[in-house]
Parts: structure tokens; C-alpha cells; sequence
């Protein structure tokens, strides 16, 4: 009779625990900080879209209380911290969560749109989205990010909900449903190689033999089983066709060319060594993982550098022999890359177009006989490199490249001897940098452009310690 006791006394603080567990998880507050957009895409709602469909996705699960960015950005007007997201992932794991405290929440999220399009394959017209959602936990010392990518031949709302539902399940220990109707769906029965320990689609024309294979009814099943899968059955995130950076890649070749009609390209193993080390620091802190960097040299005594779409960077010698030190140089690859990072290029090429979306079917097939978007395109190009990018986009790679610069381990303070150097080039009518003054928002408004920006970070962490 005692044991029974004691085991139902046990059960009773067993059910007890379990449901404060649970109602811990249903009562958690999830604040959206941010939805960014980084696509090339405006004014077509896209970020506002998706943040709906992630906050209905957590509310119904119970998994979290949704606090919606319309209502955290009245909580930070309240503090004045309305610009927080421009230096969240520069605060420390206590500093975040002093912030949580202020917005009455107990986690964060920003979710960033990093590239969309519609595009036409085999006489279809499909959708493509991929997406990133920062998840900022203080209560458990983590900062984590998921990536999110669908494509969808039903329109734009089907492909953004399923990119919802992807990121939403990772967010929360779901099941995480991909493209159920694709070959990367997570339901698709897999037939396992014993042997291997690899999976495979039933009807693919490579299946071990039959005693050594083992079903599953779906590729979930095989995964949680500890089974890997084929890469020719199911490719990589990069083996997919990608409009975005196809378009990239198509933009970068194309006015990479048109830039080496300009000038020539300088053949010096040491100092290109220089400038591929010094970005080999800086690039594991950029946010894009899908840009293969390429770093040139340029002969002319011209002082500058230039990022071209799809991942170029060219810097020229006479930029080399005025930078005296490898965290000066961090500053200014750090800037180039950040172009490529926020898709500056894009942005402009699609309002040069005059387009809401860009069909990729033209940029995809080089034997387009199409002379008007040949022209567009040349016109476009031309202009990338004689005036390059607009002076917002400038002041957000001085920002960003600051940012690399530093999370790199350069020196914080280098920007302010470059543009040093710059502002006494101009002193004295030095020619060399006729290009870059034509180009670039002068040295003293990005000085101030940057001091600005550290200044306003140390106001808000000074801010942050005191709650």
C-alpha cells in the first residue's frame, strides 16, 4: 500500500512538472525586432508576409506569445531605441537581454528576406524564396540562425507560407516540412544502402542490391535513424537552380569585362596575396555564405576599389601603395564586400529596369537574341562602373565594412586614417582620386557617417547596462 502511495505521489509531481514545462513554453514572449528586405524587391510587402505567417504559425502551436514588429517598434520608440536593429548583432548575450527586459519579452527574432523571384523552367512559372531568421535566446546564452528556401509553382503566398512553415519548425523542434512535392521533401519515401548507410529515392537508376537495402517510409524516418542522403538523389542547397544568383553571376562576368576594358589587370602574387589574406579574415563575418569571392588587381595609379555583383573585387595598385596597414585595407575590402553582402547591385539593376519582378528566363539563357535588353543591360553595366553605387548604399557598406572590420580583429578606429588620407589627397588636387570623389559621398561625410554610427552604439550599450 506504501509503494502505491509513493509511486502515485511521484506520478502526481511528474504530471505537475510537465505542465509548468508546458505552460513555461506557451507563456515564452517572442518579439519580431525586425523584418529586413534584401532581395532587390520594394514595396511588395514580402517581408510583412512572411513575419505574419511565422507569428501565426507559433501562436497556433502554442508555442510562444507573438509580440508582432508593429507593436515591438512602439515598445522601442517608448525607450528610444528605434534603430536597434542596426547594432544587435554587436551587443552581448547580456546586453540582449537587457533589451528583452525593456520590451517586455523574453526573446527576439529578425527575419531577413534574402532573395525572391518568379521565374519560367520548362514552360512553368515558379517562385522562389529564401529567407533567415536570427534568433536571439539570452535566457540560454545562444544566438542562433536558420535558413529557410522553398520554391512554389502556386504563387507568391504559397511559397512564402511554405518558407514560413520550414523556418517556423526549425525555430521550434517541429518536423520540418520542405517542398513536400519535391525531390527534397521530407515525407518522400528513401530506400537505404546497408552498406553505405546512404539513402535514396525508390526509383532512382543506382539502388543497391536488394538484400542490401532497407525501406523507409519516409526520409525523415531515415534521417532520425542516423542514415545520410545520396547527394545525387538529393542534391546540396547549391546544386538547385538559383535566379537570384544566376542573375548575379550574369551581372558580375558581364560588367567584370566591361571593367577590364577600362583598365588592366596587374599581375603581383605578393600583394594579391595581401589582399586575399586580409579578406580571408573578414569574409566567415559576413551574413551571405553563397558568394564565391574573387580579388584582382588593377594597374593604374588610380587610388580605389571596386565590388562588382556575383562576388568580384578589384583593388588598385595605387590604392596598395597608399595603405600602409593590414587594418586600413580591412576597412576598405570590408566596405566592397558589404556591397555584394546587401545586394546593392541587384537593387539598382531591377529599378533600372523598371521592373516589380525580374523573370530570370533572359539573364538564364545567353543565347537571347532579345537587342533591347542587350542594350538595357550594357547601359546598366556602363554605369555600375563609371558612377557606381548611390550614396546610401555607400554609407551602408562604410557602416557594414566598419562592422567586418572589427568583428575581424582589425583595428576600429582605421576608417578614420583612411579617410584621412583621403581628405588630404583632395587638399592637395591629387588627380588620383578624381574617380573615387565622383563616385563616393566625400571623406568627411563618411567619417562623420561612421562616427555616428559607433557613437550611437556606445550610447545605446551604456543605455542597456544601467536596466
Amino acid at each position: 500500500m506504501g509503494s502505491r502511495r509513493l509511486f502515485l505521489g511521484i506520478l502526481v509531481l511528474l504530471l505537475l512538472l510537465f505542465n509548468q514545462l508546458g505552460l513555461a513554453a506557451n507563456n515564452g514572449r517572442i518579439g519580431i525586432l525586425a523584418t529586413i528586405n534584401l532581395s532587390g524587391i520594394e514595396k511588395s510587402g514580402l517581408e510583412n508576409k512572411l513575419a505574419a505567417n511565422i507569428a501565426s504559425i507559433l501562436r497556433n502551436e502554442g508555442a510562444y506569445t507573438v509580440i508582432e514588429e508593429k507593436e515591438i517598434g512602439k515598445r522601442l520608440k517608448k525607450i528610444k531605441m528605434e534603430d536597434i536593429t542596426e547594432y544587435i548583432n554587436l551587443l552581448s548575450v547580456k546586453e540582449i537581454s537587457s533589451l528583452c527586459r525593456l520590451i517586455e519579452v523574453d526573446q527576439v527574432i529578425v527575419i531577413s528576406i534574402e532573395g525572391y523571384n518568379e521565374f519560367v523552367r520548362k514552360k512553368q512559372k515558379s517562385y522562389q524564396i529564401k529567407a533567415l531568421i536570427d534568433w536571439y535566446r539570452p535566457e540560454f546564452q545562444l544566438v542562433q540562425s536558420f535558413r529557410g528556401d522553398s520554391i512554389s509553382q502556386k504563387g507568391m503566398n504559397d511559397v512564402i507560407e511554405k518558407c514560413a512553415r520550414q523556418m517556423s519548425g526549425k525555430l521550434i523542434g517541429l518536423p520540418v516540412e520542405t517542398d513536400d512535392d519535391g525531390i527534397r521533401g521530407e515525407n518522400a519515401p528513401v530506400v537505404v544502402n546497408t552498406n553505405s548507410n546512404r539513402y535514396h529515392l525508390p526509383n532512382c537508376r543506382h539502388l543497391p542490391r536488394i538484400e542490401d537495402q532497407r525501406v523507409y517510409n519516409t526520409r525523415r524516418e531515415a534521417d532520425q535513424a542516423g542514415h545520410t542522403p545520396c547527394l545525387v538523389c538529393f542534391p546540396s542547397f547549391y546544386s538547385y537552380i538559383d535566379p537570384d544568383k544566376a542573375l548575379e553571376d550574369k551581372l558580375g562576368a558581364e560588367s567584370a569585362g566591361t571593367l577590364e576594358y577600362y583598365y588592366r589587370v596587374a599581375h603581383d602574387p605578393e600583394q594579391l596575396a595581401r589582399v586575399k589574406a586580409v579578406a580571408g579574415k573578414i569574409i566567415p563575418h559576413t551574413r551571405r555564405k553563397n558568394v564565391d569571392y574573387a580579388f584582382y588587381l588593377l594597374d593604374t595609379d588610380m587610388v580605389n576599389a571596386f565590388s562588382l555583383p556575383g562576388g568580384y573585387i578589384y583593388v588598385t595598385t595605387g590604392l596598395l601603395k597608399v595603405v600602409e596597414s593590414d587594418d586600413e585595407l580591412a576597412f576598405i575590402l570590408g566596405h566592397e564586400m558589404a556591397h555584394n553582402v546587401r545586394k546593392h547591385a541587384i537593387a539598382q539593376y531591377r529599378q533600372a529596369m523598371g521592373l516589380t519582378f525580374l523573370s530570370a528566363i533572359l539573364i538564364l539563357n545567353n543565347d537571347s537574341d532579345n537587342k533591347e535588353e542587350q542594350v538595357l543591360l550594357a547601359t546598366f553595366l556602363n554605369n555600375l562602373i563609371m558612377n557606381g553605387y548611390s550614396q546610401k548604399q555607400e554609407r551602408e557598406a562604410d557602416r557594414l565594412g566598419a562592422v567586418y572590420a572589427v568583428r575581424s580583429g582589425y583595428d576600429q578606429n582605421a576608417y578614420k586614417t583612411v579617410l584621412g588620407k583621403f581628405m588630404d589627397m583632395r587638399e592637395r588636387s591629387s588627380y588620383l582620386l578624381e574617380k573615387l570623389f565622383s563616385t563616393h559621398p566625400t571623406p568627411e561625410a563618411r567619417l562623420d557617417n561612421i562616427n555616428k554610427y559607433w557613437e550611437r552604439l556606445n550610447q545605446i550599450q551604456m543605455a542597456l547596462a544601467m536596466n
